[in-house]
């Protein structure tokens, strides 16, 4: 698979698609909050968004779901702003 820089889809804003990019590869709810200098209720606020918009009410149904969808090649241009990026094997 190949990375991409730009929303595979409009259903989440890009602050949604920063924590499912997180949450794809493997961190928790502190570490989102740690990585985007957000609190953890910011996190989980976003997640629910995540959630309503794709009618599911898990972390791993959302990883799941974008992976069947061709969205988990997606990074979020803030981590390219920020020079780090995490690469998934």
């Amino acid at each position: 698979q190949h990375a991409i820089f730009e929303p595979p889809s409009d259903l989440f804003t890009e602050k949604e698609w920063e924590v499912v990019y997180l949450l794809a590869c493997g961190m928790k709810i502190k570490e989102i909050s740690s990585v985007l200098s957000i609190t953890v209720d910011a996190v989980n606020g976003r997640l629910r968004s995540c959630y309503r918009k794709t009618g599911l009410n898990a972390v791993s149904a959302l990883i799941e779901y974008c992976r069947n969808c061709g969205y988990d090649n997606y990074i979020p241009s803030f981590f390219l702003k920020k020079g780090h990026i995490i690469i998934r094997g």
